[in-house]
């Protein structure tokens, strides 16, 4: 058996570091390929034979009265933003949460509103999520049967974009990469800046 020289023991080592460096950037490489995937796929979503029409850019508008602030007024937004999520939802994607809140924040004044649509099982986590978060929109709870069948959201977070008639206008699925999130957040700008 041969026994390693001392002065081989660096040689040895740096090609181990070597080899560990190379497969460890193939690992990333294949990383991001698969993350551009999901992220591909999940802005085409894929409905059941039973979706809803309801989420068909210019199908039926969804049916909502809003009330405002001073005794039960009518409001009439010019645009609603329903960010369908649940605290069960991928860490990262959720972290989308607070430009929904931003986007609310900046354009409420100026006709869009942004509801929050949570699954009625998830109320208690959903809670905790929107106080720790500190989001200033409002959550609506909705039976979680109703969310995949009544509606059609095929998975979550699920943003659907409403005009003044409340008719779908865009549709956008989860974003787990930060620059789809701010991409999504730049589409919704471009609609208030044309809309409102």
């Amino acid at each position: 058996m041969r026994t390693i020289k001392r002065k081989d023991i660096p040689l040895i080592v740096g090609v181990t570091i070597l080899i560990l460096v190379v497969f460890n950037l193939l690992l990333l490489h294949k990383d991001q390929a698969l993350r551009k995937h999901v992220n591909r796929l999940s802005q085409q979503p894929h409905f059941s034979p039973s979706f809803s029409p309801l989420l068909a850019a210019g199908a039926q508008p969804f049916c909502f009265t809003f009330l405002g602030s001073v005794a039960g007024e009518p409001y009439e937004p010019k645009l609603v933003l329903l960010t369908f999520f649940s605290a069960d939802d991928c860490a990262t994607c959720l972290q989308e949460a607070s430009l929904w809140d931003e986007l609310q924040k900046k354009y409420y004044s100026k006709g869009l509103k942004v509801l929050g649509m949570v699954p009625s099982s998830d109320s208690l986590a959903a809670s905790s999520f929107v106080e720790a978060e500190s989001l200033s929109f409002p959550i609506v709870y909705v039976d979680s049967l109703y969310l995949r069948s009544g509606i059609g959201i095929p998975c979550t977070p699920f943003k659907v974009l409403l005009d003044s008639t409340l008719t779908v206008v865009y549709l956008n699925g989860p974003n787990s990469e930060l620059a789809d999130q701010l991409r999504f957040k730049k589409v919704i700008e471009k609609w208030c800046e044309l809309s409102l």
